[in-house]
């Protein structure tokens, strides 16, 4: 029977995690990489877009390195719509978090 896993992606406010796990919920590997943050105003904080797309890439990439070794990866599949983000995000960060 063939091996089965789950890849997570957690998007932070700071970097992006891929984390594969096992099909007994056991982590096999992960990888995490940090993107720029911009404060245009306070209490605000902006990402480029690009840099988080290219974050998910990376990390997904390094997590099925450190996991199996693999360079090439035929089946993996990322769905989307745009070849490219067409903006950047912004958001409104806590003052606790600002303290």
């Amino acid at each position: 029977m063939t091996e089965k896993y789950i890849l997570a992606i957690d998007e932070g406010t700071t970097s992006t995690r891929a984390i594969i796990f096992d099909h007994d919920g056991r982590e096999v590997a992960s990888a995490q990489k940090e993107f720029h943050q911009y404060f245009p105003e306070p209490g605000w904080v902006e990402h480029d877009a690009n840099k988080i797309w290219m974050a998910v890439q990376t990390t997904i990439a390094n997590a099925f390195i450190r996991a199996f070794g693999l360079i090439k990866l035929p089946q993996l599949a990322l769905p989307t719509n745009v070849k490219r983000p067409l903006f950047g995000t912004r958001i409104q960060v806590s003052q606790f978090i600002m303290q």
